[in-house]
């Protein structure tokens, strides 16, 4: 009898231990959709990373003139409501919110002073070439052996515009 508590009990625990094991999932930090939008170019890296909630997920690139690109993953909230109330006008706000499933990524670009210039989700990308605004410069973001680079899109030649990154120009 003693041996037959003893078994049920292991059995138990074994399916207690399996069952608790499988509950546990791990996903890298995250932010929401809503947090993004309220980034502001001119932000420092300090008041980025309070308003996403977290430091980034990763580095893509830190060039010798001075930028970073940094990844930060986040995801879109939708919100639960009764089917039959789907193309009701007032309905908008009502239901629970909960984050779509599918993890996504942004990409924060900032200067030699880690204050934030720009930033670009990855289905921005999808639609179209990533193009960024720094000083009046549209540059775009392209990928070269592994390794992001930003390149100017100008009409000017290079001799006349020189290193965009550091402003020097090339001498005659």
């Amino acid at each position: 009898m003693k041996k037959n508590v003893q078994y049920f009990a292991s059995f138990i625990m074994l399916i207690l231990l399996a069952t608790s094991c499988a509950s546990v999932v791990k996903i890298p930090k995250f932010t929401s959709v809503e947090n993004i939008i309220d980034l502001k170019p001119g932000m420092t890296y300090v008041e980025v990373v309070n308003k996403l909630g977290s430091k980034p997920y990763d580095v893509l690139f830190c060039q010798q003139e001075g930028f970073t690109m940094y990844l930060y993953k986040y995801k879109v909230i939708q919100r639960e409501i009764d089917p039959k109330n789907i193309d009701m006008k007032g309905f908008e706000t009502t239901g629970s919110e909960k984050y779509l499933g599918e993890m996504k990524d942004v990409w924060l670009i900032m200067d030699k002073n880690n204050v934030l210039e720009s930033y670009v989700t990855v289905t921005g990308k999808k639609d179209g070439a990533v193009t960024l605004l720094i000083n009046n410069t549209i540059y775009t973001i392209s990928m070269d052996k592994g390794k992001y680079n930003l390149i100017p899109t100008t009409t000017e030649s290079k001799e006349e515009t020189g290193n965009f990154l550091t402003g020097k120009k090339k001498k005659k």
